[in-house]
Protein backbone atom coordinates (compact mmCIF):
# COMPACT_ATOMS: atom_id res chain seq x y z
CA UNK A 1 0.00 0.00 0.00
CA UNK A 2 1.26 3.32 -0.89
CA UNK A 3 0.00 6.87 0.58
CA UNK A 4 -1.37 9.46 -1.95
CA UNK A 5 -2.82 12.96 -1.79
CA UNK A 6 -6.84 13.35 -2.32
CA UNK A 7 -6.81 16.25 -4.87
CA UNK A 8 -10.02 15.72 -5.95
CA UNK A 9 -13.33 12.98 -6.35
CA UNK A 10 -14.01 12.66 -9.72
CA UNK A 11 -17.91 13.19 -9.23
CA UNK A 12 -18.91 11.13 -12.44
CA UNK A 13 -17.63 7.93 -10.33
CA UNK A 14 -19.27 7.90 -7.54
CA UNK A 15 -22.80 9.13 -8.72
CA UNK A 16 -23.49 5.45 -10.02
CA UNK A 17 -23.06 3.76 -6.89
CA UNK A 18 -24.76 6.27 -4.65
CA UNK A 19 -28.12 5.71 -5.89
CA UNK A 20 -27.30 2.06 -5.02
CA UNK A 21 -25.86 2.31 -1.81
CA UNK A 22 -28.41 5.27 -0.30
CA UNK A 23 -31.88 3.16 -2.12
CA UNK A 24 -30.17 -0.09 -0.15
CA UNK A 25 -29.98 1.85 3.08
CA UNK A 26 -33.33 3.53 2.42
CA UNK A 27 -34.92 0.36 2.04
CA UNK A 28 -34.11 -0.69 5.45
CA UNK A 29 -34.48 2.21 7.56
CA UNK A 30 -38.00 2.69 6.02
CA UNK A 31 -38.76 -1.00 6.68
CA UNK A 32 -37.55 -0.28 10.31
CA UNK A 33 -39.02 3.07 10.63
CA UNK A 34 -42.50 2.28 8.85
CA UNK A 35 -43.11 -1.16 9.27
CA UNK A 36 -42.43 -2.00 12.78
CA UNK A 37 -42.82 1.66 14.26
CA UNK A 38 -46.07 1.86 16.68
CA UNK A 39 -47.42 5.26 14.84
CA UNK A 40 -47.93 3.30 12.15
CA UNK A 41 -49.02 -0.19 13.21
CA UNK A 42 -52.88 1.37 13.07
CA UNK A 43 -52.58 1.51 9.04
CA UNK A 44 -53.06 -0.92 6.81
CA UNK A 45 -50.59 -2.42 5.52
CA UNK A 46 -50.98 -0.68 1.76
CA UNK A 47 -50.15 2.51 3.24
CA UNK A 48 -47.35 1.20 5.43
CA UNK A 49 -45.61 -0.17 2.46
CA UNK A 50 -46.56 2.63 1.04
CA UNK A 51 -45.43 5.06 3.29
CA UNK A 52 -41.95 2.94 3.07
CA UNK A 53 -40.92 3.42 -0.23
CA UNK A 54 -41.93 6.99 -0.51
CA UNK A 55 -39.60 7.15 2.49
CA UNK A 56 -36.93 4.85 0.17
CA UNK A 57 -37.40 6.95 -3.05
CA UNK A 58 -37.24 10.42 -1.03
CA UNK A 59 -34.32 9.45 1.18
CA UNK A 60 -32.37 8.12 -1.96
CA UNK A 61 -32.83 11.02 -4.00
CA UNK A 62 -32.13 13.67 -1.08
CA UNK A 63 -28.79 11.63 -0.15
CA UNK A 64 -27.40 11.48 -3.28
CA UNK A 65 -27.73 14.94 -3.90
CA UNK A 66 -26.51 15.79 -0.91
CA UNK A 67 -23.22 13.36 -1.15
CA UNK A 68 -22.53 15.21 -5.02
CA UNK A 69 -22.80 18.75 -3.09
CA UNK A 70 -20.58 17.50 -0.58
CA UNK A 71 -18.31 16.45 -3.08
CA UNK A 72 -18.33 19.68 -5.19
CA UNK A 73 -17.31 21.64 -2.02
CA UNK A 74 -14.47 19.19 -1.01
CA UNK A 75 -13.46 19.54 -4.47
CA UNK A 76 -13.76 23.48 -4.08
CA UNK A 77 -12.56 23.79 -0.77
CA UNK A 78 -9.20 21.47 -1.59
CA UNK A 79 -8.51 23.45 -4.14
CA UNK A 80 -9.03 26.83 -3.03
CA UNK A 81 -6.99 26.16 -0.04
CA UNK A 82 -4.80 23.44 -1.01
CA UNK A 83 -5.51 21.31 1.84
CA UNK A 84 -6.33 17.92 0.95
CA UNK A 85 -6.30 14.61 2.34
CA UNK A 86 -3.55 11.56 2.75
CA UNK A 87 -5.41 8.31 1.66
CA UNK A 88 -3.72 4.77 1.65
CA UNK A 89 -4.88 3.14 -1.49
CA UNK A 90 -4.29 -1.06 -2.60
CA UNK A 91 -4.47 -0.30 -6.22
CA UNK A 92 -5.07 -2.39 -8.80
CA UNK A 93 -4.66 -2.03 -12.71
CA UNK A 94 -7.92 -2.02 -15.25
CA UNK A 95 -8.59 -2.08 -18.90
CA UNK A 96 -9.08 1.22 -20.54
CA UNK A 97 -12.57 0.14 -21.35
CA UNK A 98 -13.47 0.94 -17.70
CA UNK A 99 -11.51 3.96 -17.70
CA UNK A 100 -13.46 5.30 -20.42
CA UNK A 101 -17.07 4.20 -19.42
CA UNK A 102 -16.35 6.55 -16.03
CA UNK A 103 -15.36 9.20 -18.24
CA UNK A 104 -12.43 10.37 -16.14
CA UNK A 105 -10.18 13.54 -17.08
CA UNK A 106 -6.90 13.60 -16.03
Amino acid sequence: MSLYNLKKIQISSVIRIFPIIFTLSGIILGAILFLFNSFTTSLDFNVRLLSSLSFTLIYTVFMTLSGIVILWVYNFVAEKLNCNIIISLDLESIDDSVVDSYDVKE
